[in-house]
């Protein structure tokens, strides 16, 4: 009986393995890495993707193995998660997540989303991209778009309209839209059908644009002939806020940035170009503020328009019929430059107050038909203050009136307008003779430039700098630039020493006397008066001889010698001179068996000598003087056995000192004593018939000379060493320091 029961437990055991796995099996969550927004990693309970199909109702899933997949859509209330695993591609034709999406990248980002036809869209929630690689692709919708936000916080995200019809974007959010992440790359580009009016790349309809780093591009086109109207590369409903990164933005049928509200660019660099009539930077109801920044905007139109433009700390180039419009434009610590359709300050049709163009502190460089710069109120000031002096070139070159874009009403080439009679220059109203012309009344409430009773059309308005006066003085010359400086303003001093000579001091004096600082690259910072510059040179010291070469000879194996030396400054190359030590009565001469070109290579090994046989040899630097080999330093002469003896002798195998520094006055003396260690005990060291036991040699004979015994005489002051020699040339230094 309990056979049989064992024989039915059996069979039902094995029926049990062959069973197919249970769904639940395969959907099991597994704990997932991912790297978070703030760049930590982080683990989730996930689903694999792979074995999704249509909807998907879980928190977290992952791409577990390369996918393609039709529409998904998750389903999550709360929000949806999907982590893009390392290595892995998830193809879809569309993503919808009604309640929004999170995407995560892992540790080395490499894991893939593409989107081929509907792209991701969240009808009622966010859609945030921490990371990887995203590319949505759209043929007539938006590639990207959320009900609330749009958060892009790293990865390399691409999303691109194919055929855009009316309203359609790359990237919209009806809340805010933010790109952060210094690595962060975005691409927003819509390709528009013809007649497709209101397309953008990057869009909130009734929030904000913020980028705060990365790069970012965002295009609108049009795909093929045809017509679109008012496509902006980048729209808010409310601001734009740009405050780093590098952003780019080109249209060619609309404005490049626009907002309802304020253009905030503090940071980054920015290029901004609206191809046909549209506005490079446009604020409809708001400000452009300026920023330490850099800006380059190109309008078909306009460059800059808004209420008012503030620029700041910032070098901006700007080029359109108008380059820069707004009631009022107020320039501080910048540089304008290549500004191609003047400046205009207009004022307000619902304010009393007048409208001002000032120039502080800066570079602006402009031009227009006519009327270059033109407000009711324009000052050009230097305080001082600010990082430039101020210099204004304003060129009008003649045609169409330039304020009011008018193509019918023609104007003399007026540079510089004032139309209330508030022309101020360096603070004084009047200033007579700017380069250009003179300041005097072109009609009536209007202030201008004039030169021989005409408006003048270039005028040239530059602060006086101060004076920077440089020493003459001997042993080289002094160049600085520039000539002149305002406060604020760098200034280079370039000294070049004469053969022989280098720069000892570099000394920099205001009018009052006072030193001014000057940097280790030789450069100072304007002052509020002139300076002058003294630059003394002095005597180049003799360059320090090379020190001494000393080789050393050490028995490896029983037939083969290692020869070692110390790096010889100015060496080339080396040679090696190597024979057998006298014998019966014979006298050898070392040959030369090798050369070591370079100074790098310190050591060689000669082999197949005869075994425990005594060898002598020694070592020559050389370098090429005029295409010759010039031996410049010479080893002692140093003897060894291979194999480290013969029956009665040994090589030495050290050497040490009772004292390794002694400090001396000029004209003292010191005996070095000295002990030799043998290399094999019971045997006696190599003869005296081949060399003295020990020999010595001064690093510097200018310091410290020692003599055949050993006995240091201190010559002068300074330190140096020197060196107690064995006959296979062990050695140990005596550092010598002469008061």
């Amino acid at each position: 009986m309990k056979k049989r029961l064992f024989g039915i437990l059996l069979s039902l055991a094995l029926m049990l393995t062959m069973m197919p796995v249970l769904s639940m099996t395969a959907y099991a969550k597994t704990s997932i890495p991912y790297i978070d927004e703030n760049g930590k990693e982080q683990f989730a309970d996930a689903k694999p993707i792979s074995t999704a199909e249509g909807n998907l109702d879980n928190e977290w899933y992952y791409v577990d193995k390369n996918t393609s997949q039709g529409s998904l859509e998750f389903k999550y209330g709360s929000g949806a998660n999907l982590i893009l695993a390392d290595g892995q591609t998830l193809n879809a034709s569309g993503i919808s997540a009604p309640n929004g999406l999170t995407i995560y990248r892992q540790n080395a980002g490499t894991g893939e989303l593409i989107t081929s036809s509907d792209g991701i869209r969240s009808t009622g929630g966010s859609v945030t991209i921490n990371g990887g690689n995203v590319t949505a692709q759209s043929i007539e919708g938006d590639a990207i778009y959320a009900d609330d936000k749009v958060n892009i916080t790293g990865g390399k995200v691409t999303a691109t309209v194919n055929n855009g019809v009316e309203g359609c974007d790359a990237i919209e959010a009806d809340g805010n839209v933010t790109i952060s992440g210094a690595g962060t790359i975005v691409t927003a580009e819509t390709n528009c059908s013809d007649n497709a009016n209101s397309c953008t790349g990057i869009c909130s309809n009734y929030g904000n644009v913020e980028i705060r780093g990365g790069t970012v591009t965002a295009t609108v086109s049009l795909k093929e002939e045809g017509s679109i109207e008012d496509c902006n590369a980048i729209f808010a409903g409310g601001s734009v806020t740009i405050n780093g990164g590098n952003v780019t933005a080109t249209s060619t049928e609309g404005d490049a940035i626009t907002a309802s509200s304020n253009v905030n660019i503090t940071g980054g660099i920015v290029k901004a170009t609206a191809i046909e009539n549209g506005t490079a930077i446009l604020a409809n109801d708001g400000n452009i503020i300026i920023d330490s920044s850099e800006v380059v905007a190109k309008g078909g139109y306009r460059a800059l328009n808004g209420t008012d433009v503030k620029v700041t700390n910032s070098i901006v180039s700007t080029e359109g019929i108008v380059a820069i419009l707004a009631e009022n434009v107020e320039i501080t610590d910048s540089k304008i430059h290549d500004s191609k359709g003047g400046i205009t300050a207009e004022g307000s049709y619902y304010s009393t107050e007048k409208a001002v163009l000032m120039i502080k502190d800066s570079i602006v460089i402009t031009e227009a038909y006519s009327k270059a710069l033109y407000g009711e109120n324009i000052n050009i000031e230097y305080t001082g203050n600010g990082k430039y002096s101020t210099y204004v070139e304003a060129t009008a070159t003649g045609g169409m009136e330039q304020s009011g874009l008018s193509t019918n009403e023609k104007w003399p080439d007026m540079a510089i307008v004032a139309n209330v009679n508030s022309l101020k220059i360096g603070g004084k109203l009047g200033i007579t003779e700017p380069k250009g012309g003179e300041v005097g009344n072109y009609e009536n409430e209007v202030a201008t430039i004039m030169k021989n009773g005409e408006p003048a059309a270039h005028v040239t308005i530059e602060i006086p700098k101060h004076d920077i006066t440089v020493e003459k003085t001997p042993g080289g010359k002094v160049k600085v630039e520039p000539e002149k400086a305002a406060e604020g303003e760098e200034v280079k001093v370039v000294a070049t020493p004469d053969e022989g000579y280098e720069v000892d001091k570099i000394i920099v004096v205001d009018a009052d006397g006072k030193e001014t600082d000057i940097t280790a690259k030789g450069s100072f910072t304007m002052g509020k008066s002139n300076v002058t510059i003294k630059v003394s040179f002095k005597k180049k010291a003799a360059p320090a001889a090379a020190g001494p070469l000393l080789a050393k000879m050490t028995a490896k194996g029983k037939t083969s010698m290692k020869i070692t030396w110390n790096k010889v400054k100015g060496a080339q190359g080396y040679d090696i001179y190597l024979s057998r030590c006298n014998y019966n009565g014979k006298k050898l001469s070392p040959k030369k068996v090798k050369t070591i070109k370079g100074n790098k290579t310190l050591k060689w090994t000669k082999k197949r000598l005869r075994a425990n046989t005594a060898y002598k040899g020694y070592v020559r630097a050389w370098k090429k003087v005029n295409g010759k080999k010039k031996y410049f330093r010479t080893s002692l002469t140093v003897h060894a056995f291979t194999a480290g003896g013969d029956s009665r002798l040994t090589n030495s195998k050290a050497v040490t000192v009772k004292k390794k520094s002694v400090t001396l006055s000029k004209g003292k003396t010191y005996r070095i004593k000295a002990s030799i260690k043998k290399l094999q005990a019971g045997k006696k060291l190599i003869g005296t018939d081949h060399t003295k036991k020990l020999r010595y040699v001064s690093s510097n004979k200018k310091v410290a000379t020692v003599s055949k015994s050993g006995k240091i005489t201190a010559k002068g002051k300074g330190s140096c060493k020197v060196y107690a020699v064995a006959a296979s040339g062990a050695k140990a230094a005596v550092k010598v320091t002469v008061k």
